[in-house]
């Protein structure tokens, strides 16, 4: 399991899990699900997304979800699928 963490506050992430932040563009409600990096903990999510979307979107939303999640919500195969045909 690893450590989602930031200072003094502490969640773990199980092992096949990842975090994820639902975000908004407030000026289109154009909305993005962006997994986030081990590195950002609770307290970092709100800058991490300002700063890599130019503060072009925000985030409402934070999950713990299975990594593949966002391949295996939009229909792509996940990992487990790669020998497959298509």
């Amino acid at each position: 399991m690893e450590d989602w963490n930031n200072g003094n506050e502490s969640m773990e992430v199980p092992s096949g899990m990842a975090v994820y932040a639902g975000c908004v563009r407030p000026t289109t409600g154009s909305s993005l699900t962006v997994k986030l990096p081990p590195f950002v903990g609770p307290n970092d999510v709100v800058e991490y997304i300002g700063d890599r979307f130019d503060w072009g979107f925000i985030p409402l939303t934070v999950a713990v979800l299975p990594e593949d999640y966002l391949n295996n919500a939009f229909g792509k195969l996940g990992k487990d699928d790669e020998d497959k045909d298509v």
